[in-house]
């Protein structure tokens, strides 16, 4: 089997300032499930972390009591990821980076194109949370272009503090900010699906809450108006019909992950980053076969002709 190293999904979360990203993390934080995190902060002040979730401080570094890692993002963007994922790459299974509130997540991203991350890392999403309490029309000049770059970039919106929004803001944000095949997903507290970001090709993905869950008052899937699909299948399919297939699905399909079997017995992971479909070798898997899985806005998707569809690539 190959040895290579595994590449770790790197989520970047943007937006800007008072929108909640630190809410996201602490909510992600809060729900890893005994998952191995690095959240890196590229913020002006300190890290603000729940106190409850801190174990140890070190200079620029806290541990988490659940067996996460926080650190600040100090000096150059591309060393400081590198550094971490060579010291701790293989205690890892997600990295978060969370922006500045005055950054374009752009940087970010073309920063984990480097040849020397690529080899151990890869984008899994940017995600931009929008704070539905303020107006963004009154911004101008370099703050408007700031946040159209910020909301351009991400592979999907968080509209967040739903319970709080302005009358009209919807009407707002589709005129004015929101491209035609923007992907939202609403919340308040930041309370996003966790199966949104920590959810893994070859497991299926649970729309039941559990009992912690409840306790913290996370919100499922299925209570934003999202379902998941899986699509299994024991022999090869045809790539390049697939890739066609799956670049032309609609917006309402919000995620795509997975791990393919091509004629020629190689297997690829697969997912949709940054408004892309993305392949990269996966040599680490001992059963053969293709499995994605779709998480997608009931009421606009068709499963079943998706179903269909993917059946007839298969050989």
């Amino acid at each position: 089997m190959n040895s290579s190293p595994v590449s770790i999904g790197v989520t970047v979360i943007a937006g800007f300032l008072g929108s909640g990203k630190t809410t996201l993390i602490n909510h992600l934080l809060t729900h890893a499930d005994g998952r191995r995190l690095a959240i890196m902060v590229n913020d002006f002040g300190a890290l603000n972390i729940d106190r409850e979730l801190i174990s140890e401080e070190e200079e620029g570094l806290i541990s988490l009591s659940n067996g996460c890692v926080c650190c600040n993002l100090q000096g150059e963007l591309a060393s400081s990821i590198e550094g971490l994922l060579i010291n701790r790459g293989e205690r890892l299974d997600h990295v978060l980076i969370e922006c500045s509130g005055v950054s374009d997540p752009a940087r970010v991203v073309s920063v984990l194109g480097y040849p020397s991350l690529r080899r151990r890392c890869h984008l899994d999403a940017v995600m931009t949370l929008i704070d539905l309490s303020r107006s963004l029309n009154s911004s101008q000049g370099e703050l408007r272009a700031l946040l159209q770059s910020q909301i351009a970039c991400a592979d999907w919106l968080i509209l967040n503090k739903a319970d709080q929004a302005l009358p009209g803001i919807h009407a707002e944000l589709k005129e004015n900010w929101l491209l035609p095949n923007a992907r939202v997903i609403e919340t308040e507290q930041a309370r996003l699906p966790p199966e949104l970001v920590f959810w893994r090709s070859d497991a299926p993905v649970s729309l039941e809450p559990s009992a912690k869950d409840a306790i913290h008052h996370h919100t499922g899937i299925a209570e934003l108006g999202l379902s998941s699909h899986s699509f299994e299948h024991r022999g090869a399919m045809d790539g390049a019909k697939l890739s066609k297939l799956l670049q032309g699905l609609p917006g309402a399909i919000l995620r795509i992950k997975g791990v393919v079997q091509l004629e020629d017995e190689r297997q690829l992971e697969l997912q949709r980053a940054a408004g892309q479909l993305e392949t990269r070798p996966f040599p680490h898997r001992d059963t053969p076969g293709t499995r994605l899985v779709f998480i997608g806005q009931t009421a606009e998707c068709d499963w079943p002709a998706l179903d269909r569809d993917l059946q007839a690539l298969t050989r």
